[in-house]
């Protein structure tokens, strides 16, 4: 079996009530070979579906800025069986060079019997391939063939919410409690709502203030029905003790009802049942030479404040809870080899 070494932060009781450690504990690696492992979702039947957003390609694409970024079709969703067997469920979907890292497929969640796919964001159109699979869009797919659910870019050129450049970047999306469909867009700044009636049309959007961008980077909707949506924050990235803007906000009947503070760099998060948040903390800074390596932790926040679960992780990105009440958390996720990505899993037992 493989495992993996994690830093695990222990609280104690009794005599050493207060007081912290950390124990290096091992734990087993669900899967492995992944390219840009993004958000994980776990079916009915115990599967573990993971979005790969992959490694472009061997091609040149021009992207918004004019530049040259690597291109191809080497995103993907994987997918591992409830009896532990990995396989590729979706190949072939356009992969895209993006600041260090690579843009591709986000999400697949399996709902009413279908499955539905979120891409992130492409090249302006006009130099995308012919044969490319669809970008910044929420697709349906069966058997290789995409149906077009929200087209999101389409809806952020008419709508613009955040008055800033006109590009879009879905990342997460969750099902609302009456079937609507909340879509996040990091690039856009915003969260939209797509319904069958209405299509697509924005909930929420976050200008950018003082030259600082919100980058709102995933969603999720409560027991309740409150929609919960997660902050990278904005360069230069700073720790939530310096000021960060990282945070996660609650909000009920289109209203903010809740900011929560004390978190860093979120890029995924899950709501248990007993509203804790379980949240992913890409790094824990930033400085020249980028994000810091090794710096990534996941964390618990409740009504007590925020407790480190797991620390010293390599890049974490997507986070699940599986059919044995543990958390799934991808590691690895950027700035590494091809094939270097991995889902793990911490015990939890919710």
């Amino acid at each position: 079996m493989h495992r993996v070494r994690i830093v695990m932060v222990v609280v104690l009781v009794g005599l050493l009530a207060g007081a912290a450690f950390a124990q290096v504990m091992e734990y087993e690696i669900v899967a492995e070979g992944l390219n840009s492992p993004r958000q994980i979702t776990v079916s009915d039947d115990g599967s573990i579906f993971i979005a790969e957003a992959g490694v472009g390609g061997e091609e040149i694409g021009v992207d918004e800025f004019g530049s040259e970024t690597p291109i191809g079709a080497s995103a993907r969703v994987t997918v591992v069986s409830p009896d532990g067997e990995q396989s590729v469920y979706v190949d072939g979907l356009f992969s895209r060079g993006y600041f260090g890292g690579y843009l591709g497929a986000h999400k697949l969640l399996q709902a009413g019997g279908l499955d539905w796919l979120l891409l992130g964001e492409g090249l302006p159109a006009e130099n995308m391939p012919a044969d490319a699979s669809p970008v910044s869009a929420l697709v349906t797919v069966a058997e290789g063939e995409f149906t077009l659910v929200a087209d999101v870019l389409a809806a952020e050129t008419a709508e613009n919410p955040d008055g800033e450049e006109v590009v879009s970047n879905p990342t997460d999306f969750a099902v609302g409690v009456d079937g609507e469909i909340y879509i996040i867009d990091s690039s856009a700044n915003t969260l939209w709502v797509y319904t069958e009636a209405d299509g697509v049309a924005p909930a929420a959007s976050w200008p950018v203030t003082n030259d600082v961008s919100a980058v709102p980077t995933s969603v999720a909707v409560g027991a309740d029905g409150s929609i919960y949506v997660a902050f990278l924050g904005g360069f230069p990235f700073l720790p939530a003790d310096q000021g960060g803007t990282s945070r996660i906000e609650r909000w009920v009947d289109g209203e903010l009802a809740e900011t929560i503070t004390g978190v860093n760099l979120v890029t995924d998060f899950v709501v248990a049942e007993d509203g804790t948040i379980y949240a992913v903390q890409f790094a824990d800074s930033f400085g020249d030479a980028g994000y810091t390596p090794d710096s990534g932790s996941v964390v618990a926040v409740t009504a007590d404040g925020v407790e480190v679960i797991a620390e010293g992780l390599p890049y974490p990105y997507g986070i699940a809870v599986d059919a044995n009440g543990d958390l799934l958390v991808g590691i690895s996720t950027t700035y590494v080899a091809p094939d270097a990505g991995q889902v793990v899993r911490i015990p939890m037992g919710m």
